[in-house]
């Protein structure tokens, strides 16, 4: 028979006690982070996020980054303003097919900011590796738009990928 004395018991309770407080305590915290996170991101949409859809924004900003694009492509090392080209972006990767829903096909993807907003480059191939489609995406919380490359811009952006071979390896500038 189990006896409990009443020092023991006393213990007992007041560990119980310090446990129950522990946990009031733990979830107040709680309660306060998550006002304050709602409120910190309240916040942080408010000064990200335009009222603008991207559709209507994406023309300054690919005009911006292909200005910066025809410095690279002139000169690799770029000049004051842009930098190198090697420092330049902040990723080059491959998105497999249906990584994203209403993505057939794979893509090179060259990041050039990340958030909100961010942009990149999408390099799409044909079977003899040759690029066929190069696309500016500009995306901005669940909002994005796209132009796709043609003429003088696509022979930059194409020469830029073939002339840097940053597909293959680290960036190296070649010209």
């Amino acid at each position: 028979m189990l006896r409990i004395t009443h020092v023991k018991a006393v213990k007992i309770c007041f560990y119980n006690l310090l446990i129950i407080s522990k946990l009031e305590n733990i979830c107040r915290i709680i309660r306060n982070s998550q006002m304050y996170f709602i409120a910190l991101l309240s916040q942080f949409k408010f000064c990200t996020m335009t009222d603008k859809s991207c559709s209507s924004r994406i023309r300054d900003h690919y005009n911006s980054e292909m200005e910066t694009m025809r410095v690279f492509h002139e000169n690799c090392e770029g000049n004051e303003e842009t930098g190198p080209f090697n420092e330049y972006g902040l990723d080059l990767s491959l998105v497999e097919s249906g990584t994203f829903n209403d993505q057939p096909e794979e893509y090179i993807r060259y990041q050039l900011s990340w958030g909100g907003p961010s942009d990149e480059f999408r390099y799409y191939f044909n079977h003899d590796g040759s690029v066929h489609t190069i696309e500016y995406w500009f995306l901005d919380w669940n909002d994005g738009a796209h132009i796709t490359l043609d003429g003088e811009d696509f022979d930059i952006m194409n020469d830029i990928y073939s002339m840097n071979e940053f597909h293959y390896s680290a960036v190296a500038c070649k010209k």
